[in-house]
């Protein structure tokens, strides 16, 4: 599989660590306090939020996800979480339309928009409803708002998602998901590796890559 590394907006988005121990954080405690510093070092009460939000999107990660990417806006937009999974392409007979709908059951028409890309030549985007009974919701009833970025490069699918009961969240997301996907950067010789390698031991609390 060829090897990428996703150079992260930091302005918008904060990668959040696979698992623990990880790099120099024991525990998603650690990672959490040291990110709330940097985040919010001025305000006690503000920064004891932000830090117990960290710590619980550090704890829930969904099986068979490669990143959870933190959408944390420096300009006070709506956060939210967007999972990122990278899996080689099985059936290429399944068009990017085809993937950015795969799984949904959706309650209402299922919108999709195309974007150039430079990275994949072209992503797809999706924006669907889903039954909160069908997504872990804490009730039976309703509704949650969900938006899929899919591309495809050297036989991989990417493909983000994020999925938000306050579709406000969701609105402020799309752009920066269709972003996060244009930094993602394939590796294909060993020099772009070493090269990234460097990058990312040297990156910051939230960086994220692979």
């Amino acid at each position: 599989m060829t090897e990428y590394v996703i150079d992260l907006d930091e302005d918008d988005w904060i990668g959040v660590p696979p698992g623990f121990p990880y790099v120099q954080w024991e525990s998603a405690a650690d990672w959490a306090a040291d990110l709330a510093a940097h985040a919010v070092p001025d305000d006690a009460a503000e920064r004891a939020v932000f830090e117990a939000m960290a710590i619980s999107i550090a704890s829930e990660r969904p099986p068979q996800v490669d990143h959870t990417l933190w959408f944390t806006p420096l300009d006070g937009r709506a956060m939210g979480v967007a999972y990122l999974t990278v899996f080689r392409q099985e059936n290429p007979g399944m068009s990017l339309d085809d993937l950015a709908v795969f799984g949904i059951e959706s309650a209402t028409p299922v919108q999709i928009g195309h974007f150039a890309s430079e990275p994949f030549g072209e992503v797809a985007q999706s924006a669907a409803t889903l039954w909160l009974s069908d997504v872990g919701g804490d009730s039976d009833d309703g509704v949650a708002g969900s938006i899929r970025t899919v591309g495809i490069a050297d036989d991989m699918i990417f493909m983000l998602n994020a999925v938000d009961e306050n579709l406000d969240v969701l609105a402020h997301m799309q752009q920066p998901m269709l972003a996060l996907m244009e930094s993602i950067r394939l590796l294909r010789t060993d020099a772009e590796m070493d090269q990234a390698a460097a990058r990312f031991f040297g990156s910051a609390p939230g960086g994220a890559g692979r």
